[in-house]
């Protein structure tokens, strides 16, 4: 099949709505692609003036450009360094590869409105980022990315306003996705497992979105930490992790219509406060939920309420954990309690 007859289909591809699978593809809005309004450059197959090096066709591209990568000549072993607002766009996820050789770090994006999608990113070196390092606004990240075998999988600092979604962030030694001092990002719909630290983590990052994501066999599974305020935890699986949620210096979150189940700890709140906690299935976690924090007005406990506690429930649910008060921050125990909640599973994810 002619490779050039088969970067059409893909383009007209991208202008539509995809649905699919979970595990294969997921619903892209019109709305959130790019306009591809520039040139197509062509990398790998046996087109005439195609490249043979991916970081050529980007070098050679202009912002508004396409670089299409054909999976003919994968795994690309190479470092790939995103400077201009261009889309990558690889031919299939799982056939399509970009190697870091187990050095460096695979993908670099610096530019703003960039687009990258349907590659296996994998290999990265041992330092902190690994996998793929952004420092963008509104760029997407998406549909089924596989991200697998680095330090880390996704590493965002100071980036807002970007859409990861549709990825499978997966075996990497450290983190699956880290957001750092960024805000206004959407985490939605990826399969984030069996990363040896955390799934997902925030640390000084505010009003972020992680939504609908399968968060499974993590030793954290989200993690909102180092002073992240304003973020909404809505619709995710949680389970299989050592911590399913975990908030540390973390105020004024919301985690609402979550399924959090079959972790050591459900929900965790460490030195965090003011938390909205919301229409949540807690169910069968060996501790399902538990706080050790301290008031800095004496006035901003958290909110509890509509959670499904692994059983129907007609009076108050307590919940069991700690307070540090001055003078002296002496330790006292505490209970909060959610005062209504539910009597059968919440619907998750509407």
């Amino acid at each position: 099949m002619n490779k050039n007859i088969l970067s059409v289909g893909i383009t007209i591809l991208l202008l539509c709505i995809t649905v699919a699978p979970l595990s294969e593809s997921k619903v892209i809005e019109k709305s959130d692609l790019p306009i591809l309004n520039g040139n197509i450059l062509y990398v790998g197959g046996s087109g005439e003036g195609n490249y043979t090096s991916i970081q050529d066709a980007i070098d050679n591209a202009t912002s508004g450009d396409t670089v299409l990568v054909f999976d003919d000549s994968s795994p690309y072993y190479e470092h790939i360094f995103i400077d201009k607002s261009i889309n990558l766009i690889g031919e299939k996820r799982r056939s399509t590869i970009i190697d870091g050789s187990v050095s460096g770090v695979v993908v670099s994006i610096t530019a703003d409105r960039v687009t990258i999608s349907r590659f296996t990113i994998q290999n990265g070196g041992f330092e902190y980022y690994g996998g793929m390092k952004v420092r963008s606004n509104h760029s997407i990240i998406s549909e089924n990315n596989i991200i697998s075998n680095n330090r880390s999988g996704l590493v965002l600092y100071n980036s807002n306003g970007n859409t990861i979604s549709s990825n499978t962030i997966k075996s990497n030694q450290w983190s699956g996705i880290i957001l750092g001092s960024s805000s206004g990002n959407i985490i939605s719909d990826n399969i984030i497992i069996s990363n040896d630290n955390k799934g997902v983590t925030l640390h000084s990052s505010n009003n972020n979105t992680i939504a609908g994501n399968i968060v499974s066999k993590n030793e954290w599974g989200i993690n909102l930490g180092g002073y992240s305020k304003n973020n909404t935890v809505s619709g995710n699986i949680v389970m299989l992790n050592e911590y399913g949620i975990r908030l540390y210096q973390s105020n004024n979150n919301t985690i609402s219509k979550n399924s959090i189940r079959w972790n050591m700890y459900g929900l965790s709140l460490l030195y965090s406060y003011s938390t909205k906690i919301m229409h949540n299935n807690f169910i069968r976690n060996i501790l399902q939920a538990c706080f050790d924090y301290y008031l800095p007005d004496g006035n901003s406990t958290n909110c509890w309420n509509g959670n499904f506690w692994n059983r129907p429930r007609i009076l108050p649910k307590p919940i069991l954990g700690s307070i540090y008060v001055s003078p002296g921050w002496r330790y006292d125990p505490y209970i909060e309690f959610d005062r209504s909640p539910a009597l059968i599973p919440n619907r998750i994810g509407e």
